[in-house]
């Protein structure tokens, strides 16, 4: 038991093919962590070599090496083919240019940065040592981050690499020696003002004496000290105490003048002065209490610095909000569950943060016994000029819906309720947050700007009406008007000024036996959908069938089809006329007034028949395109076919006088287009959005030939 190897946790598994044209220049790296693990776990026999490669460097590394011809018999013969086999996808031309697009980062030593250059220089395409040498020299002096460094380095005659490195290990202590000592000597500086102040409130502060109640005399110290104060300063025989300072013999004075309390962390007076009471100072919590720029006499005072690690941690490591009132828009949670290390955690995506982070305590769930590496990365709180305390780095295999890959992650001590942080690079690249441009306006290709009049206004199609057929036995339903919610009634009457501008609602005249209740709807946006109730029409109105196109039908015809491109019609709904016979039956309470529909209304149960049935009739005879809804699906096995079939489409809506809304519109999409609900892979398979389905697809995309009947859309 006593030769028993230390636990040692392995390294994560090895994505090919989340950078297939990088794989060579990362192989090295990994190697060499892996060797370091057979080492400390005292593995030698070269089977248990080959096989541990295998298993921890996952997947893909599991599916390639069956494919490779020559590997040996030795961990190391193993190694290189795999080496070889990635050598032959490197474009060493873009591997030289993303080398020299390598720069120092932030938090980064030189030393560091010259071991990084040294990784990436490796299977670039250089012809020799030599030039490698010369080429990570060149790119450690222009991706310095220090001009005063960069200068000089340029100064120093026949520079070399170990040259540099010593200039800048000299250079970067240099800077930290200085501020080791700025921070002593203000230390000091700090120390000497609150022995002063301490000595004036000493040598200024009224000694209450203590009467003896045997002898009638007055005694002070210690057994005057123990007597209970009061809580506000008591006057002098003068009658006046300064409500500013707290000293006797004047009201006020400017000497607390921009300072705050120790207290109660209010400004304009001292803690001798305060008059706040223990229920509000018990009240208040961590925080910090006063702007940068305050004397760092005060912060002395109050105790800023004894409590200022506390509140850093707190700042940025709360992830509780606050209850959110009954008006305020619900908003998305910013919290994912991801596979880290194969377990699942729940981290919290801030696109704000530079860095990952996680605590000890999910450490320890997903690599108990993990070792830390040393890290120089300093993570601030939003408004603080101190670092937090950091335990050290680690590399973790994160796995989310749509990739595996490695990410690194600072770690800090114990912060209970809190989840660990996924910064805005690696939500990116993890497919957790979409940087979108929302400011930009959507723009038509120039080729369809002859189409331009079809992504405008509301259009009404042409020639067709809808009736709604109800039985002339039936009772009418006339419901009280329903209240608006306060933070929707702005939002809900400018949503009903433009339905009365582009002739969707008009005002009800005249008998009203139906009357509905509206429906206010809040979007994602911050806009309002307006809607009607009505059930009690739904419930005696003779139902229309019109068949909506099932899955197999839509896909029937795009086996081939490479470029897709989806139109969406603008208020579908509101694009068919409403019959004047049936908009008796459609009259709803709003805030202007009785109101009844013009065009069809979404909640009318035949609406989407109705629909369905007329957009079948106005792109009836169109090959490649195919509509569900309000969504138009045009397809093609090249974009020619594709532009073709769009032009051909588009003429259709324009003599039906159909109109589409631009935002929505996705033009010649090659890669993933989705419709419907429903996501096209790379080999133009459909799987629905959920995670389940798609992640099938996903471990397929290398073995369609065999891909599983049974799922029925294959």
């Amino acid at each position: 038991m006593g030769d028993r190897p230390p636990a040692t946790p392995p390294p994560g598994p090895f994505p090919i093919y989340v950078s297939l044209y990088d794989a060579a220049t990362r192989w090295p790296a990994w190697t060499r962590s892996f060797k370091l693990y057979l080492a400390a776990s005292k593995i030698g026999d070269d089977d248990q070599q080959r096989g541990l490669l295998q298993y921890l460097g996952g997947d893909d590394i599991q599916q390639l090496v069956p494919t490779l011809s020559n590997t040996g018999t030795t961990f190391d013969d193993l190694a290189k083919a795999l080496q070889d086999e990635f050598d032959k996808h490197q474009n060493k031309t873009l591997l030289r240019f993303n080398f020299r697009q390598l720069r120092q980062q932030p938090n980064e030593t030189m030393e560091g940065f010259c071991c990084r250059l040294g990784d990436h220089v490796k299977g670039s395409g250089f012809p020799d040592t030599a030039a490698e040498k010369l080429a990570v020299l060149d790119q450690l002096i222009i991706g310095c981050k220090s001009d005063a460094l960069r200068r000089k380095l340029l100064e120093v005659d026949g520079l070399d690499s170990d040259k540099a490195l010593k200039a800048a290990r000299a250079y970067e202590a240099s800077i930290t020696h200085v501020l080791a000592i700025k921070d002593a000597s203000l230390g000091s500086s700090v120390a000497s003002q609150q022995d002063a102040h301490v000595a004036s409130l000493a040598s200024a502060a009224p000694q209450p004496a203590h009467v003896d109640a045997l002898s009638g005399s007055q005694s002070h110290g210690y057994a005057a000290a123990r007597q209970p104060q009061a809580q506000y300063p008591q006057p002098t025989s003068s009658g006046l105490t300064c409500y500013r300072c707290g000293k006797p013999g004047h009201a006020t004075c400017d000497a607390a003048k921009g300072q705050f309390c120790s207290r109660c962390g209010k400004p304009n007076h001292f803690a001798a002065a305060c008059r706040a009471s223990d229920s509000a100072i018990q009240a208040r919590t961590f925080r910090e209490r006063r702007p940068h720029q305050h004397s760092d006499q005060h912060a002395v005072n109050s105790g800023y610095h004894a409590i200022h690690s506390l509140e850093i941690g707190a700042e940025l490591f709360s992830t509780d909000s606050p209850p959110r009132p009954s008006t305020a828009p619900c908003r998305e949670d910013a919290r994912r569950t991801v596979h880290v290390n194969g377990v699942p955690l729940t981290v919290l995506v801030d696109s704000g943060a530079s860095h990952n982070i996680i605590n000890t305590d999910d450490l320890a769930k997903v690599a108990p016994g993990a070792a830390l590496q040393k890290t120089d990365v300093q993570i601030f709180a939003y408004g603080s000029t101190s670092p937090l305390p950091l335990l050290g780095s680690i590399t973790l295999c994160v796995s989310s819906a749509t990739m595996s890959s490695t990410a690194t992650f600072l770690v800090v001590a114990h912060a209970p309720r809190t989840a660990a942080i996924v910064g805005r690079e690696t939500a990116m690249r993890f497919g957790l947050i979409q940087l979108v441009h929302s400011i930009e306006s959507p723009q038509l290709p120039d080729d369809l700007a002859e189409y331009h009049d079809r992504f405008q206004g509301l259009g009404c199609i042409n020639d067709v009406e809808a009736h709604i057929y109800v039985d002339g036995n039936a009772r009418p339903v006339a419901h009280a008007p329903s209240k608006v919610a306060v933070h929707l009634q702005e939002d809900a009457l400018a949503e009903l000024h433009e339905q009365l501008a582009l002739d969707v609602i008009e005002p009800a005249t005249g008998p009203t036996p139906w009357v509905a209740r509206m429906v206010v709807v809040p979007k994602r946006k911050g806009k309002v959908r307006l809607t009607q109730d009505f059930r009690d029409v739904n419930a005696v109105a003779a139902q229309e069938r019109h068949p909506i196109p099932t899955l197999e039908e839509i896909t029937s015809d795009m086996p081939g089809a490479t470029v897709f491109t989806e139109l969406d019609m603008n208020k579908a709904f509101h694009q068919i006329s409403l019959a004047d016979s049936s908009r008796l039956f459609t009259v709803f309470h709003t805030p202007l007034d009785l109101m009844r529909c013009k065009r069809l209304a979404m909640g009318l149960a035949s609406a989407s028949e109705i629909l369905q049935r007329t957009m079948d009739r106005v792109l009836a005879g169109l090959p490649g395109v195919r509509s569900v809804h309000d969504n138009i699906f045009i397809y093609g096995e090249t974009a020619q076919v594709n532009d073709e079939r769009l032009h051909a489409c588009l003429q259709r809506l324009r003599a039906h006088n159909v109109t589409l809304n631009l935002a929505k519109c996705q033009f010649r999409q090659t890669r993933h287009p989705a419709f419907c609900g429903l996501k096209f892979t790379l080999y133009y398979k459909l799987s629905y959005e959920g995670d389940s389905l798609l992640m099938i697809f996903n471990s397929l995309k290398y073995n369609v030939d065999r891909a599983p009947t049974r799922l029925g859309i294959v």
